[in-house]
């Protein structure tokens, strides 16, 4: 019996047996290094005030490497030069970026950051047969950051939603017809005729 309960269980996906936060983060953060992730998302930020900012944009991801549109900006990021190209100013702007710098316009990047510096834990009240909700409790309470919360869908680790909160503001990103594959962008832009501002 205790054979035949062994084999069942070697049988099951992965995404039903037991897991815990840090396998399911890993998993996804391994499989954002094997292929590329590309979503449309939408980002609102309430500071308590009644009245909320929202953005929208695309991004597409693999490993640190990213590009991503939002209003009138686009950046990308080849794993070495940062782009930044503002459409209204017709400027592209090129240089290295610090490592605070590729946190702050990527949250997948932050994501990775924290899990080096933070206790997971499955988010209490948030069970979900789809989905699993993960709480990242930073070790320092100097990191600024109150909460950090990764959702990701069972079935295929793609991201749902992140919940940022900072002090008394709470920036939300939902993720729309998000999908991984094996495309492999270049990961930089080249806009003709653009004023090049060379900061490297």
């Amino acid at each position: 019996m205790k054979r035949l309960l062994t084999y069942i269980i070697m049988l099951l996906p992965l995404s039903m047996m037991a897991q815990t936060p840090q396998q399911v983060v890993q998993q996804f953060m391994q499989k954002l290094e094997e292929k590329t992730l590309a979503s449309e998302y939408a980002i609102s930020i309430n500071d308590g005030q009644a009245q909320q900012t929202a953005y929208s944009g695309e991004l597409k991801m693999r490993g640190s490497r990213f590009v991503l549109t939002m209003l009138e900006t686009e950046a990308a990021f080849d794993g070495k030069t940062l782009y930044i190209y503002q459409e209204d100013l017709n400027e592209l702007t090129l240089s290295e970026p610090s490592q605070e710098e590729l946190l702050e316009a990527n949250p997948m990047l932050f994501a990775k950051a924290l899990l080096k510096t933070s206790a997971l834990r499955f988010s209490v009240g948030t069970a979900d047969e789809k989905s699993w909700s993960i709480d990242f409790v930073p070790a320092s309470k100097d990191a600024g950051i109150q909460r950090f919360v990764l959702k990701l869908r069972k079935s295929d680790l793609l991201p749902q939603e992140i919940q940022i909160r900072e002090g008394k503001q709470t920036t939300r990103i939902r993720f729309k017809n998000a999908a991984f594959s094996t495309e492999q962008p270049a990961f930089k832009l080249d806009k003709k005729g653009a004023f090049v501002n060379d900061m490297r």
